[in-house]
C-alpha cells in the first residue's frame, strides 16, 4: 500500500505533522510557499533586537506534560532552551480599572489566592479549583486521552451562568480570551479551562528566537526523511473520485499523494480545491467564518534602570471581560542591548482600520501608512505606561499591523490566530481536522486550546487517524524511554 503524504504549509502544525508521519514510515513531502519555513513561529530582527511574532509564552511544556512531551517527540526541546516563567511567583498580572490580580505559578498558590480574594464565596472557589484540576489531569501525558474537562460544544458563558460565581471571578476566568478577542458568549467552555490550567501546570517562554525554533523543526523534519520544498506555493489540490490525490505547485510541478494534509488557513485551502470538491453548504460555512482579531505589535527599547526585565506578563484590561475585552498585553524582557530592556506590546487592531492599504505589500505602503503606524505605536506606549509606570525615551524598534501579519503568515485578514473558533459557527467548524472530502485532513489551530498547545492536539489527532493509535502510542513510548536513558 502506498503511503505518500503531502503536507501543505510549514508552520508549527505542518512541520510537526510531517516529522511524525515520516517517523511512522510515511513518504512525506512538506511544501511551503514562503522562502523559509516557520510561518508565525518565525521572528525577525531589527537593530539587533529579536522581535517575536507568534510565540510569546506556552503552558504544559514540562516533561510529562502534553506539550512538553510533544516537543520532545519532535526532537527540539534542547534547541528551544525553554525558560520557566514565574520565578518571583507570578506568571500574569491582570490590571483592571479598580484592581490588580496576579496569576501565580502553581495551582496551589492560585487556590490560596482565590480563597483570600473571594473568602465570602467558598463554593465558587471550590468549583473553579475542581474545574482547573480536572483540566490539568487531562494535560498530563499519562492521561488515557488528552481532552478538555469542559464541553467544547457549550459556550463558557452558558456553562458558568448557573454557577453563581462572583462577577470579578468571572472576569479573571475570561482574561485568556483576550488575545483571541473571544468573549465568554463566543468562547467554547473547553478553551476556558485548558488555557489557564496549562499555565498553572508550567509556564514557559523560548530561550532562543522564533526563527531558531523554526530552523530546529525544519532540521528535525529533514533528519526524519521529510522532503522539504520551500518558495514554491501550492496553487491547487488535485481531486479524483476518492478524494484528494495530490497538489500542483506554482513552478508547474505536480506531486501525487495518497493523502493531503493542509496546515494552512481553512479559507486558503478552500481556494485551492475545485469548486465542486466541497459540498456547497460546507464551502459557504467556511466563507462565513470570522477571523480572530488583528493586532498592532510594538517592540521598543526602554531604560532597564527604570523598567528592568521581568519574568511575567502584564494585561491592562478595560471594560467588562465577560462582554467586550479591551486593553493591551505587554512583556518586559532582556533585549541583548546593554542598558536596555525589550518592551513588547500587543493591542487589538481591526483589519478594517488599515483597509486603505489592502492592495499593498510590506515595504511598499508609503508615508501615510508609516505615519499611522507611528501614531498607533505612541498610543500603545501611553496605554502600557498605565501598567508599568511612565516611560521616558522609549526607542521604538518596529511596529507591525494586521497587514504585516497577513503578508507574513498568509492569514487573509491578519488574524493573529486565524479563524475565530466561535460557538456561532457550529460543531463542524470548531474542530476542522476532517473536511468532507476523502483523503484530506487539516491541522492547525484548535477550539480546545490556543497556540502551540492547541496545534499539538490537532496534530496528534490527525497523525493518529492516518497511522493508527497504537503505532503513535508506541512511538511516544519509545521516545519517553530514550529520553529517560
Amino acid at each position: 500500500m502506498s503511503r505518500e503524504i503531502v503536507v501543505i504549509g510549514a508552520g508549527f502544525g505542518g512541520l510537526s505533522t510531517a516529522i511524525l508521519l515520516a517517523r511512522l514510515g510515511f513518504q512525506t513531502t512538506l511544501v511551503e510557499g514562503e522562502p523559509k519555513p516557520g510561518g508565525c513561529l518565525r521572528s525577525y530582527t531589527r537593530e539587533g533586537v529579536d522581535c517575536p511574532v507568534g510565540v510569546h509564552y506556552i503552558g504544559a511544556a514540562a516533561p510529562g506534560e502534553v506539550l512538553g512531551d510533544f516537543l520532545d517527540l519532535l526532537g527540539v526541546r534542547s534547541a528551544l532552551k525553554l525558560r520557566r516563567l514565574g520565578g518571583r511567583g507570578v506568571i500574569d498580572r491582570y490590571i483592571f480599572d479598580d484592581e490588580v490580580f496576579d496569576l501565580p505559578d502553581t495551582m496551589e498558590k492560585f487556590e490560596a489566592s482565590l480563597g483570600r480574594r473571594f473568602a465570602d464565596a467558598p463554593d465558587a472557589v471550590a468549583f473553579v479549583s475542581t474545574m482547573f484540576r480536572a483540566a490539568m489531569a487531562g494535560l498530563r501525558s499519562e492521561a488515557p486521552r488528552v481532552q478538555p474537562a469542559l464541553p467544547i460544544t457549550q459556550s463558557a458563558a452558558d456553562f458558568l451562568a448557573s454557577k453563581n460565581l462572583p462577577d470579578r471571578l468571572v472576569d479573571i476566568l475570561a482574561v485568556h480570551g483576550f488575545l483571541l478577542g473571544l468573549n465568554l458568549a463566543d468562547c467554547p467552555a473547553s478553551f476556558l479551562s485548558v488555557v489557564t490550567a496549562s499555565l498553572l501546570m508550567s509556564a514557559w517562554e523560548l530561550g532562543c528566537t522564533g526563527s531558531d525554533m523554526a530552523e530546529a523543526l525544519a532540521e528535525s523534519a529533514r533528519q526524519a526523511g521529510v522532503k522539504v520544498i520551500v518558495g514554491d506555493p501550492v496553487v491547487g489540490v488535485d481531486v479524483d473520485s476518492g478524494g484528494a490525490c495530490g497538489v500542483r505547485l506554482q513552478s508547474g510541478a505536480a506531486l501525487a499523494a495518497t493523502t493531503v494534509v493542509a496546515a494552512i488557513h481553512p479559507k486558503s485551502l478552500a481556494e485551492l480545491l475545485p469548486a465542486e470538491a466541497l459540498p456547497p453548504s460546507y464551502r459557504d460555512g467556511l466563507s462565513r467564518l470570522e477571523e480572530t482579531g488583528g493586532s498592532l505589535g510594538v517592540v521598543a527599547l526602554v531604560d532597564e534602570k527604570h523598567h528592568p526585565a521581568t519574568d511575567h506578563n502584564v494585561f491592562r484590561l478595560r471594560g467588562k471581560p465577560r462582554q467586550k475585552l479591551e486593553g493591551i498585553y505587554a512583556q518586559l524582557r532582556p533585549s541583548g542591548r546593554p542598558g536596555y530592556a525589550r518592551l513588547l506590546i500587543l493591542r487589538e487592531s481591526a483589519y478594517a482600520e488599515w483597509s486603505d492599504w489592502h492592495d499593498t505589500r510590506t515595504g511598499r505602503r508609503g508615508p501615510a501608512y508609516r505615519a499611522k503606524k507611528s501614531q498607533q505605536a505612541q498610543l500603545a506606549l501611553a496605554e502600557v505606561a498605565e501598567a508599568i509606570g511612565p516611560i521616558q525615551g522609549a526607542q521604538i524598534i518596529d511596529t507591525w499591523t494586521p497587514l504585516t501579519l497577513r503578508d507574513w503568515v498568509g492569514a487573509p485578514q491578519g488574524g493573529t490566530y486565524g479563524v475565530r473558533h466561535s460557538m456561532r459557527d457550529g460543531l463542524d467548524f470548531l474542530v476542522m481536522s476532517r473536511p468532507p472530502l476523502g483523503r484530506l485532513f487539516m491541522v492547525g489551530q484548535s477550539a480546545i486550546a490556543p497556540g502551540l498547545l492547541g496545534i499539538s492536539m490537532g496534530v496528534l489527532r490527525v497523525v493518529s487517524s492516518l497511522a493508527g493509535r497504537e503505532p503513535l502510542r508506541a512511538l511516544m513510548a519509545q521516545n519517553r524511554t530514550v529520553g529517560a536513558t
